[in-house]
């Protein structure tokens, strides 16, 4: 057994051997996720990888620091060459150092970073570790690229190589037990499958792809998009165990559908803010995208002929129908609804995730598709079920703030945290019906904090003890002050702290994050919370739960 980066246990590679391979015999590898599949020539990878996966960055830190092999590159044999399997950035570092005229784009640059190296002897051969085979080192390039510090695949590369997989023959139960760290497998599926969807639908149109192999693609609006029941039972998309069906729905409608989106997007019509799931506007969306793609209408200003008899819905004097308002005025409302709301932006933020197009946050790129029976369990409204009495409806004050129907907003939220417990809480407070069970969702908010931090704390090696010892149970209290002596002064803990901290009363808004009103969660059988409250004690803590689920970047920077 071995160990990576983050002193996590690597099985399988110990007795993997190590060579002293010359560079001109490393291939660099045509599958690996950061490349596209239609480019196969090794210096079209090479320039490919200088555009869009900041190689020259890392060229600069080698020619300036030197190149360190004590994370040796994951090699295949092939022949008498081996393919390159995890390390293609730095083996395209050292290529490029020794023949810059081979990346055209950036020969000058990287002449330049050449230059100014104060040893400009750049290794001509490398140590590599040699896998027995491509399916071995799988597993543990898995977890490097998902887990440590490296440079983290985005969304899509992660989702394909898991679909890779799927593609292969492999199932999802077959992928759970491959890799039992990774709790978000079937979402990266269902990506996987909508992405060679849109890609397939787009094949004809260079244009198209282009735009959707660029930085302008947010995978984030696309997922939203996608995950939300009202689009799913129009478009009559099903997902069963992992795997996306369409079925009754023929070549040119899948075509015009996703040909629609594309313009959509690539327009900035529809964004993760312009229309969110649960609203008039996002379902008279769907309705035009669908009414496109089935040719009963050629653009979403066009009216659509079967309903340009259907009178008018508001038929009440002197009263004001939201759902009558125009698309551009429903999403000029929603903006306006949000830049007056309290901030909240906490439920867009993911700082490993892709970016987003001009005008939206690069987050919340994260979307639950499905629970462990395979049923949903996004943010999508049961449309047959109305708000109880006394909780907040379109007439709220807090309308203009991302709400979420039924389950708790996870978007962007990534468990890397590896204990069973943890995983299973975690997939219980991600489906947990707030609008049902608003006080048993509460308590378990409650009991997912103090789980965490400790878990966090337990895989950094610094575990949560009581200060007296022994067998005295640790509570949220001990949790909270060692997270504040080792993290205290990371701005995102540090509110954390202090308002699970607070016990004040007087502030409601500030109370359902309070100290005070876990404990009444625990103990006070006259303290009853709602759906409301649950929307504001989350929205609070959502960032300090983000970081904690995360895991420790290493013992190093935590102690």
């Amino acid at each position: 057994m071995s160990t990576d980066l983050g002193g996590h246990v690597v099985a399988g590679s110990s007795d993997w051997p190590i060579k002293t391979v010359a560079l001109k015999k490393l291939l660099l590898d045509t599958e690996n996720v950061r490349i596209r599949a239609d480019i196969t020539d090794q210096d079209e990878i090479l320039s490919y990888l200088f555009m869009h996966e900041e190689v020259l960055d890392l060229l600069r830190d080698i020619a300036r620091d030197g190149y360190f092999d004590n994370e040796q590159p994951m090699v295949v044999a092939a022949g008498d060459q081996f393919i390159v399997l995890e390390g293609n950035r730095r083996v395209s570092s050292l290529k490029a150092l020794a023949e810059p005229d081979r990346i055209p784009s950036h020969a000058q640059r990287i002449r330049a970073a050449a230059a100014r190296a104060e040893d400009q002897d750049f290794p001509k051969r490398i140590r590599v570790m040699v896998a027995p085979d491509r399916s071995a080192a799988l597993q543990v390039i898995a977890r490097l690229h998902t887990r440590n510090p490296k440079k983290r695949w985005i969304r899509e590369q992660q989702a394909m190589f898991y679909y890779d997989r799927i593609r292969e023959g492999e199932t999802l139960e077959d992928l759970r037990r491959e890799f039992p760290a990774e709790p978000n497998i079937r979402d990266f599926i269902v990506v996987g499958q909508m992405m060679e969807l849109l890609r397939t639908a787009m094949a004809s149109n260079a244009d198209a792809i282009e735009f959707i192999d660029s930085a302008k693609f947010s995978i984030t609006t696309f997922e939203y998009l996608y995950d939300s029941m009202t689009f799913r039972d129009a478009v009559g998309m099903e997902v069963v165990d992992g795997i996306v069906r369409i079925p009754g729905r023929d070549a040119q409608f899948l075509h015009r559908l996703f040909n629609q989106i594309r313009i959509d997007m690539q327009t900035n019509r529809i964004n993760t803010r312009k229309i969110r799931v649960n609203t008039d506007a996002h379902r008279d969306y769907v309705e035009s995208l669908v009414a496109i793609a089935s040719g009963l209408k050629s653009t979403h200003d066009e009216a659509n002929p079967a309903q340009e008899e259907a009178p008018p819905t508001n038929q009440n004097s002197g009263g004001s129908d939201d759902s009558a308002i125009p698309d551009d005025d429903a999403e000029h409302s929603e903006a306006s609804e949000e830049a007056n709301s309290p901030a909240d932006d906490s439920s867009h933020t993911e700082a490993d995730g892709p970016s987003d197009s001009a005008g939206e946050n690069a987050g919340d790129d994260s979307v639950t598709t499905e629970d462990a029976q395979g049923t949903h369990t996004g943010s999508d409204t049961d449309e047959s079920t109305s708000a109880p009495d006394g909780q907040a409806d379109a007439a709220s004050p807090d309308r203009g703030k991302q709400r979420y129907d039924q389950k708790l907003d996870v978007a962007g939220m990534y468990l890397s945290l590896t204990g069973a417990g943890i995983r299973i809480r975690w997939d219980e407070l991600r489906v947990i019906n707030v609008r049902t069970l608003p006080n048993a969702t509460f308590d378990v908010i409650r009991t997912f904090i103090e789980c965490a931090i400790k878990e966090y704390f337990s895989e950094a090696g610094d575990p949560v003890l009581h200060p007296q010892g022994g067998n005295h149970p640790v509570q949220l209290k001990h949790c909270l002050d060692h997270l504040d002596t080792r993290l205290g002064t990371d701005p995102t803990v540090r509110n954390g702290i202090l308002r699970l901290k607070s016990k004040q009363t007087s502030n409601a808004a500030d109370y359902y994050s309070s100290a005070v009103a876990l404990n009444d969660s625990n103990h006070e059988p006259d303290a009853v919370f709602t759906y409301d409250h649950v929307n504001q004690l989350w929205a609070q803590i959502k960032p300090l739960v983000k970081q904690l689920i995360a895991g420790p970047p290493s013992v190093n920077q935590i102690l």
